[in-house]
């Protein structure tokens, strides 16, 4: 058998982008990244920018295509993901696919693009970015997951055709439609759970407003709902991505023996270790595991109320064999159950919050190498690959608090636009909304969703409404700024609602979950001694 030489390979798998005429050093070294590791990459532009990108990255291999037609904006001419689809479906050999313009993809090892292709084969694989501040971090394993959205997809060029032209462009919410478009026409979806895409971190710059517009349009059209699509649609990307999404992992470490050390019989974890997509491996309580972990490779200590994913085993493995490290702090993200549905709740939207959740609690999953006992070289990571489940039900750490107050939202930004459209959905009565508040001056007086946005200040002038606090990645510092301004108990901060009806909000209460784990703590020291 003649093995395919790279330039035969690369034609297997074309990825389509659109590169910008601007931010070049940040593209170029994404770029440089896919074509080293055998992708051909083709870049759509409008006729008004193909000549300058052209020119500008002349020194890669790039091959760059005209597109017809593309959504005006300010600072670019974005060509549309169902144009880019067909044109690199027509050159594909057997998988094409998208992938944003400033994701890096790490090097991946001997073995991992065959699996991409294979795993493609009738289906689309996506993958989510995990946001770093530097370059030098992804080699640190200094990654902040960004669990929202996707960067990146390969399909079965056979598959382009069933997806239909719903008018979503470059930047615009294109991921939820792609993974809707694919189940509406039952293309199986899969996540790709190795993490190899990453991205500066960077201000959100893309349209809600107007990608709001397209996803009314496209769920009026598919399911016929008029009111509240927006959140219709988050809701159905959610359940596809908890029920109808297969998670695959590729490993080229399959000889490692494993051990999983148990600090307490639960049944749903041991369930889900019995389930790993990995044979070599054992189960043990804590009390035993001293007097044989010395015949195994890797050693998991894993706390009674985590789940593990299928894939968790080969995640890990390739994880650090990939990275060398000798040692994983491996961090749970939560989800919830309603109504026979699992789902994945606000805990996960925020980092900083699941981060604050773990310090606080120190609920990692360890992970060492055979006779680290010393614990050196020991990363920490958030990758949804284990999970807790957290039943609204429980009174023990769920708050059941009545929004009956009028409230502000704080800042003005996209995730406080995102939760006031979902509030809207849940609830009848909006009148007690009084309007965002924002830092920027240069926002102060503007509106947004016919809601004006007010300085700081302003919450001073109604000292007993509610300040609902929106924010993906600043919450920690607002929250900080809030607090000095002695406004500490009027916060309710977004990330911590599980779940919002009828005027009624379930929220997480970080200070009970952090005495139930200092019992148990607690407990365990009791029993050791």
């Amino acid at each position: 058998m003649v093995c395919p030489t790279k330039s035969m390979k690369r034609d297997r798998i074309i990825i389509g982008t659109s590169l910008a005429p601007f931010n070049i050093e940040k593209q170029r070294r994404a770029v440089e990244s896919w074509i080293e590791n055998g992708f051909h990459v083709i870049s759509c532009n409008a006729k008004e920018e193909i000549d300058i990108v052209r020119k500008t990255f002349s020194n890669l291999s790039i091959e760059f295509v005209e597109v017809d037609r593309a959504k005006d904006k300010t600072t670019k001419k974005l060509p549309y993901i169902k144009d880019i689809l067909n044109i690199a479906s027509s050159k594909a050999n057997e998988v094409c696919g998208f992938i944003n313009s400033d994701i890096i993809l790490s090097k991946m090892p001997e073995g991992m693009y065959e699996f991409i292709l294979d795993e493609a084969d009738n289906s689309l694989v996506f993958i989510r970015r995990n946001e770093i501040k530097n370059y030098n971090d992804i080699e640190n394993l200094d990654w902040t997951f960004h669990f929202d959205g996707i960067d990146a997809f390969f399909i079965d060029k056979e598959m382009v055709q069933n997806v239909c032209d719903e008018g979503f462009y470059v930047q615009s919410m294109w991921d939820l439609y792609i993974l809707l478009e694919c189940k509406i026409h039952d293309i199986k979806i899969k996540e790709l759970m190795n993490p190899i895409a990453f991205h500066l971190r960077h201000a959100i710059v893309w349209d809600f407003e107007d990608s709001n517009q397209l996803i009314n349009g496209f769920v009026k059209k598919e399911y016929g709902i008029v009111k509240h699509t927006y959140k219709y649609a988050q809701d159905l990307w959610y359940k596809i991505l908890a029920e109808n999404c297969e998670k695959v992992c590729f490993c080229n470490r399959l000889n490692y023996k494993c051990l999983f050390v148990l600090d307490s019989i639960n049944e749903d974890t041991i369930r889900s270790i019995n389930e790993q997509d990995y044979e070599n491996k054992e189960i043990v309580s804590g009390k035993k595991s001293r007097d044989i972990e010395k015949d195994y490779d890797i050693i998991f200590f894993v706390d009674d109320r985590v789940i593990l994913s299928k894939i968790f085993c080969k995640a890990v493995i390739y994880i650090m064999s990939q990275f060398e490290t000798d040692g994983l702090q491996i961090g749970r993200f939560f989800v919830s159950e309603n109504k026979g549905v699992t789902y994945y709740n606000e805990l996960n939207r925020n980092m900083d919050v699941l981060k604050k959740i773990h310090v606080d609690c120190n609920i990692y999953t360890c992970v060492y190498k055979k006779n680290n006992f010393e614990k050196q070289n020991v990363k920490t990571i958030y990758q949804p690959i284990a999970y807790e489940m957290i039943k609204f039900g429980s009174d023990q750490i769920v708050d059941r608090i009545k929004m009956d107050k009028e409230f502000y939202i704080v800042p003005a930004g996209v995730r406080g636009r995102m939760w006031l459209s979902e509030w809207n959905a849940k609830n009848n009565n909006i009148s007690d909304f009084l309007g965002f508040i924002d830092n920027n001056p240069e926002k102060i007086g503007d509106e947004i969703m016919g809601n004006r946005i007010y300085p700081m200040e302003k919450l001073f002038e109604n000292p007993e409404a509610t300040v609902v606090l929106a924010s993906k990645y600043y919450s920690m510092e607002i929250a900080k700024q809030l607090a000095d301004m002695l406004l500490r108990n009027r916060i309710l901060n977004a990330s911590y609602m599980l779940f919002m009806d009828d005027g009624m909000i379930g929220y997480f209460n970080l200070e009970k979950y952090k005495k139930i784990n200092n019992k148990k703590d607690e407990e365990e020291t009791y029993i050791k001694n």
